[in-house]
């Protein structure tokens, strides 16, 4: 549903390709005569922390993938690590980071790793960096496919056809 009188929703396989096309194909229909009020519910400038790490120095270091992502899911998951019980019922311990950890990215600096058959201690940040990029906030699907839907008003006195007649008829893709 949305405050506009029509809706065209594309879709793709491809999650990608929406990110790309939508903000194009939204602008383009913005400078179309006779479509005022044009809008998106795509919604791409969620905020993500990516972690990129250095293969070849956790390798010489004696870091594998698996124990980074096993020290991160540590930090960062919640692992159930013991049942409590008492004479009435049980209560399982759930082990998380503090929150001011894992409220931003600056907490990965706490992380230290453990290097494999050995008792040496490295900081994750020796072997790693995070990059802040963007990320969807949500994605929106029709059906099972992703899908970005444009809704759209036109100016008064322009028929919808008329609107799309024109731009078919001076070669403007719709």
């Amino acid at each position: 549903m949305s405050n506009a009188q029509y809706q065209y929703t594309i879709q793709s396989e491809n999650l990608d390709d929406l990110v790309k096309w939508g903000p194009i194909l939204l602008q383009q229909m913005k400078t179309l005569h006779g479509f005022t009020e044009v809008n998106t519910d795509q919604q791409n400038n969620g905020l993500q922390a990516s972690l990129v790490y250095d293969r070849a120095t956790a390798a010489r270091l004696g870091i594998s993938p698996q124990t980074i992502d096993q020290t991160l899911y540590d930090a960062f998951g919640q692992a159930q690590v013991s049942t409590m019980y008492t004479s009435l019922n049980q209560y399982h311990v759930v082990m998380e980071a503090a929150p001011q950890f894992w409220q931003g990215p600056q907490g990965l600096d706490a992380i230290y790793l453990r290097a494999t058959n050995s008792s040496v201690v490295v900081p994750l940040n020796a072997i790693a960096h995070y990059e802040p990029t963007t990320a969807p906030i949500a994605v929106n699907h029709q059906g099972q496919f992703p899908s970005v839907t444009l809704s759209f008003n036109l100016t008064p006195g322009v028929a919808l056809g008329d609107a799309v007649k024109n731009h078919s008829a001076n070669g403007t893709k719709n």
